[in-house]
């Protein structure tokens, strides 16, 4: 991540400071004769430079009186007593510091910016050098970024660590790394949680003015807490569930209700994405709960749409936060849940950043996924429906918008007759009911019953065919609904003698369905000839044979066993001659 690390004597300690070669002459001109080149060789040695070259380079620079009393000139010491404390980050600060004379010129250079052997300035620390030391103190592992670049004049920087209530252990220190200005900088020092100072130093007999700036970049701390479970983890640079993005599509199979952790990252245009796949056997909805760590997210859900999904929702996650985003009801099938960067450059490579990822699915019932089946003589205590906004209509079909929050009912006519539909006990709601041949079709609607004051039944009087037929039961304006009672009444059939009754080439639907773990199937043919009744799952695979052979002309049924089957979605066939008919059935255990 762009970081290294190095162990002081004292402390284990991670930490690292740019070392830039601003302490030779060359750095700052190759004639080694300009003012900037003289400071620079004579700093190199460790020699004190003369007053005139101070104010030169340093208008702003004051030269301190070697016979001002020791600290006279700090606005902070270098005892933990004495120390600035730093309550939070970002945190930024004024002041000056001066040098007494003495405390640092002996020290050779390469100290200054060799972080292994920065304990060697020991006189930096000493009481007798007056300079400013902050305070921070660590409750997590964290990131530093020390910044004095602005500073004007020549000055040093270092982070100690406390030991045994003194400013001991030398963790990080760096002299002259903003260039040619004789400033310096810490980037990036990672470090354990505990006690640090951060200690300001002017260089040489001078004391001036400066801004110190402290700040934290995002220090990984592997997954977050409480998402420890099995996790997802990739080879460096590597993109193995990339998903759609790949020539040959990839995905891992996405654990439920299970926190678990995954590792992303971006470099320079590429990015890590990690694609998930979740199947739903019956219609559901999908929920999954981001929590980002260093790296701003985005989490995404889409269809198994390749190379170019839908979007079904998303959530925009940033570095530390936590975002949950949710579907709406979903058909049985194959989705995709995305965690992705939001960026494509300042997540390097060379390392990972984690986040963590739960993410679950409950039922729920599209328009007419499930209605309640009917029969002639059929009471029905029904439970309150979902309050769902329809527009108001007449006792016909006109001005209805269903959806999944209706009452739905499959009504199932043997014999020609009249049939009386009785919605009761509805309170003081205003309700409507309708008929339609298809359950989603609203065109298909033929009659409905719309009582004109809230509360009162509403009936629905009509001739019907054999056949199946389906009825809508919803509320008015919002309102949330209350139990009622259905009722089915069937007169006046008209019989038709079996050997006289044309019989069709049909394929009934199952009933019931949803099952557990049996169903009946119904199935006419035409006429005595070969046919075939199959059972397919989802990937059209057979699993099971109900009707293989010679058929009489007639009506029959048969019992179709799932205990053997998981959960989910099948699809039986019925096949003769060149007549074919496929219904669905779902297996619900």
């Amino acid at each position: 991540m762009g970081r290294s690390l190095c162990l002081s004597a004292l402390v284990t300690l991670a930490c690292t400071a740019p070392l830039l070669a601003a302490d030779s002459a060359t750095s700052l001109g190759q004639d080694g004769d300009g003012l900037e080149g003289l400071y620079a060789s004579l700093k190199a040695g460790g020699q004190e430079a003369p007053e005139w070259l101070i104010h030169k380079l340093f208008p702003d620079a004051e030269i301190d009186d070697p016979d001002a009393p020791a600290g006279a000139d700090r606005q902070g010491g270098t005892s933990p007593a004495s120390a600035v404390v730093i309550s939070g980050l970002p945190f930024s600060d004024t002041g000056s510091t001066s040098r007494q004379s003495g405390a640092q010129n002996a020290v050779s250079s390469t100290a200054f910016t060799t972080p292994t052997i920065c304990a060697q300035v020991g006189a930096w620390a000493a009481g007798g050098a007056r300079d400013r030391s902050y305070k921070i103190i660590l409750n997590n592992p964290s990131s530093l970024t020390v910044d004095l670049c602005s500073s004007g004049y020549d000055t040093a920087v270092g982070i100690f660590a406390d030991a045994g209530g003194t400013v001991g252990a030398c963790v990080a220190r760096d002299d002259d790394a903003c260039g040619a200005s004789y400033r310096s900088t810490i980037t990036s020092c990672e470090l354990p949680a505990g006690t640090y100072f951060i200690i300001v130093d002017g260089y040489s007999n001078s004391t001036g003015s400066y801004t110190l700036n402290v700040s934290t970049p995002c220090f990984d701390q592997g997954c977050p807490a409480g998402y420890d479970g099995a996790f997802e983890a990739e080879g460096n640079g590597m993109d193995s569930n990339g998903g759609c993005n790949m020539a040959e599509p990839a995905f891992e199979t996405l654990p439920l209700d299970t926190p678990f952790c995954g590792t992303t990252w971006a470099d320079g245009g590429t990015r890590d994405t990690d694609w998930y796949e979740v199947v739903l056997t019956a219609s559901g909805t999908i929920s999954a709960t981001l929590q980002a760590g260093c790296v701003p997210m985005n989490l995404v859900l889409v269809d198994d749409l390749c190379p170019t999904p839908n979007q079904l929702a998303s959530v925009s996650v940033a570095a530390g936060a936590l975002g949950t985003m949710s579907s709406g009801c979903l058909a049985s099938g194959t989705y995709r849940v995305v965690a992705v960067p939001q960026g494509t450059s300042g997540y390097p490579s060379t390392g990972f950043f984690h986040y963590g990822l739960e993410a679950t699915t409950t039922v729920c019932f599209l328009p007419c996924d499930n209605p309640v089946n009917l029969v002639c003589g059929s009471v029905i205590d029904a439970p309150a429906p979902t309050a769902n906004n329809f527009t108001a209509g007449s006792p016909s079909c006109t001005g209805y918008s269903h959806n999944g929050f209706d009452q739905e009912f499959k009504l199932a006519i043997a014999h020609e007759c009249d049939v009386t539909l009785t919605m009761d006990n509805v309170g003081n709601l205003d309700a409507a009911l309708l008929m339609r041949n298809d359950c989603l079709d609203a065109n298909s609607c033929f009659v409905g019953a719309d009582a004109t004051v809230g509360g009162e039944p509403e009936v629905i009087t009509t001739h019907l065919l054999p056949g199946i037929y389906f009825v809508i039961a919803d509320f008015y304006n919002n309102n949330a609904g209350e139990a009622f009672t259905l009722t089915v009444n069937c007169s006046n059939e008209v019989l038709v003698d079996a050997q006289e009754q044309p019989v069709a080439f049909s394929l009934g639907q199952a009933v019931p369905n949803p099952f557990n773990p049996s169903t009946t199937i119904s199935y006419s043919v035409a006429e005595t000839a070969m046919a075939s009744l199959m059972v397919y799952d989802l990937a059209g695979h057979a699993v099971a044979t109900l009707v293989d052979g010679m058929v009489e002309a007639g009506s029959h049924s048969v019992v179709f066993d799932g205990s053997n089957l998981a959960s989910g979605v099948y699809f039986y066939t019925l096949q003769s001659g060149a007549s074919v008919q496929s219904q669905k059935m779902v297996l619900v255990k």
